[in-house]
């Protein structure tokens, strides 16, 4: 797909000007840049919700599929990139998009899962007074 054509026929061109950007063909994938704190949280298969910066209220969903093995030691962070299996039609190369990758924390015995729902946040203690068993 043509994105942008700088040349018109006729014209005359000099070596290394650019004459037209084209958009590849493909997949569309969104690259993002993570910091290297956070490696530890992400695994190739995530699902995550993106969202581009000019359609806040419009999230769609991707899956990370490659993580840079290597670190940007000029600024801590990770390239990863995901998969986005069914783009919006108003998403187009070079636009600034959020990303929000799904984290499964693991659970040990005798730990519950509390939904965010209901209020608590990361480092408040909480005590079960009884857990019932879902109905079949």
């Amino acid at each position: 797909m043509l994105i942008a054509r700088e040349v018109e026929a006729g014209d005359v061109v000099q070596p290394g000007r650019e004459l037209m950007v084209l958009a590849p063909a493909g997949e569309t994938q969104i690259d993002v840049r993570i910091d290297e704190k956070n490696l530890a949280q992400l695994a190739i298969g995530q699902r995550a919700l993106a969202s581009a910066d000019a359609f806040p209220a419009d999230r769609f969903t991707a899956v990370l599929f490659y993580i840079n093995p290597g670190v940007d030691s000029l600024c801590g962070s990770v390239e990863m990139k995901l998969r986005v299996p069914d783009p919006p039609a108003y998403l187009r190369q070079d636009m600034t998009v959020s990303v929000d990758v799904e984290v499964v924390a693991g659970v040990s015995d005798g730990e519950r899962l509390v939904p965010a729902s209901s209020g608590v946040t990361s480092g408040q203690r909480i005590r079960v007074v009884a857990a019932s068993a879902a109905a079949s």
